[in-house]
Formats: structure tokens, sequence, C-alpha cells
């Protein structure tokens, strides 16, 4: 397992040059980024930290890098994901629920998760819409069958 950093880019909107990048400066306390999303005003980062085998922790960074705030310890096995609701009061992220990926719900200041979903599949990389009603995710399902063939050609 590598360890991943979080950049940022500033891209021109008319011509898709990128005009600016830096790797934020993060404490050591974030060991590898798996997931950033930024708040929806811009002033926050929240971040799916990698902490190796199934153990996430969620953290909120200012958009400097600085400030670390250590919001939740979570198990997840793959990339996630994570977004802010749309007035900012709460993350949503994809976390375990017995053996599948489902979503919950924190509070930004910290607190016990809600989990919102109760699906049949897995659910992940959360992204909630701008009306703040509906969120658009990943749905994994997986299906296995037998199948018996002959070894003769006709």
């Amino acid at each position: 397992m590598g360890i991943s950093k979080l950049w940022v880019f500033t891209v021109d909107p008319e011509t898709g040059a990128v005009l600016q990048k830096e790797m934020l400066p993060l404490t050591s306390d974030i060991h590898s980024v798996r997931w950033a999303s930024w708040s929806p005003d811009g002033k926050e980062i929240g971040i799916e930290d990698d902490r190796g085998y199934d153990k996430r922790v969620l953290w909120v960074v200012s958009a400097d890098g600085s400030h670390p705030d250590k919001i939740f310890d979570y198990a997840c096995t793959t990339y996630c994901g994570l977004d802010w609701s749309h007035d900012a009061k709460n993350i949503i992220f994809s976390g375990l629920a017995g053996n599948l990926l489902q979503l919950f719900s924190i509070p930004r200041a910290g607190g016990a998760p809600q989990q919102f979903t109760h699906d049949s599949g897995n659910l992940l990389h959360p992204r909630v819409l701008p009306d703040g009603h509906l969120i658009a995710r990943t749905r994994e399902t997986q299906w296995k069958q037998i199948w018996k063939q002959s070894l003769t050609s006709r």
C-alpha cells in the first residue's frame, strides 16, 4: 500500500490549463488520503484517511490543510467516498455495516453517525446534489453462478 497525498490544482475554466498546483501540507496524523471533498463554502476539506486494511479515519481540515479535526474512526474496504450536506452541517460517508458498505451521516462537529441506507448491495461514492434532497452514489452488487458446459465440441 502506498501513501497518497492531497494536491490542489487551480485550473483556467476557459482553457482547462493548470495555473497552479500545490500539495497541501497535512499533519502527520493523516496517514494517506484515500478520498477528499470540499465543503460547500470552500473553507474546509473532508478527508477519508486510509490507515491500512479496512481502517479509515474521517478528518476535516481547513482549505490550506491546517487545523485538522478528527471526526470519526470507521471501517471501509475500498475507496468509499464522502461528501458534504448542502448546508455543511453533516458529512455523508460510505462505511461498513456488517459485510456491506452503506451510507452514513455524521455531524460536522463530530458525534455518532447515523446509518441511513440498508441496501442489499454496496453503496459508495456519495455525492449530494445541489438541492440537498438527493444523493447520487455507486451501487455495487455481485452475483455468482455455476454453469455447466460440454467438454466436447459439436
